[in-house]
């Protein structure tokens, strides 16, 4: 089963918030009452304008994956018998490594038995400036950009998982 991209205003929120400070940065920073570089302000300003540059290049990488698989009109999320596939961030959770998944509103909590072959360092340079390895037991996976019906989106991981036990029990 795939689940591709929805417009929501979670997502819109992500791009539009970041840009529109970066732009109020830039305008507190070049503008007539500090813009002069001989003043203390004009670098508060240029630092600040950095500091939330480097964030927000930071956490849009995740919402640059979002929105270059919608535009390739690629599924979010996969789930077959074998495995849960969170395109987003590339994981492939199998089902056999899985103890538990709770769909809590609009995130998918995935609990896993050993998370260590899932667990990586950060890519890219910024995020592994301010992010460290990750050291977790529950995955989460975002559904508020998924076009989907939660409730069927439960039943159907459920379906899936229970297959996946059927398929394991077979093999034995």
């Amino acid at each position: 089963m795939k689940y591709y991209f929805r417009l929501s205003g979670g997502f819109l929120r992500q791009i539009v918030f970041p840009i529109l400070f970066l732009v109020l940065c830039m305008v507190n920073l070049l503008g007539p009452r500090h813009g002069h570089p001989d003043s203390f302000f004009f670098y508060v300003y240029l630092s600040g304008a950095i500091i939330w540059l480097l964030l927000t290049v930071a956490t849009f990488s995740k919402t640059y994956t979002v929105i270059k698989l919608a535009l390739k009109k690629q599924p979010l999320l996969e789930a077959n018998e074998v495995w849960l596939h969170d395109c987003v961030s590339g994981r492939k959770f199998y089902w056999d490594d899985i103890e538990e998944v709770i769909n809590d509103k609009s995130v998918l909590e995935i609990k896993i038995y050993d998370p260590e072959p899932y667990l990586s360092a950060p890519k890219g340079l910024f995020r592994r400036w301010f992010f460290k390895k990750e050291s977790k037991k529950v995955f989460k996976i975002d559904l508020s950009y998924l076009k989907a019906n939660f409730e069927n989106l439960t039943n159907t991981l459920n379906d899936f998982s229970i297959k996946a036990m059927e398929l394991k029990a077979e093999n034995k």
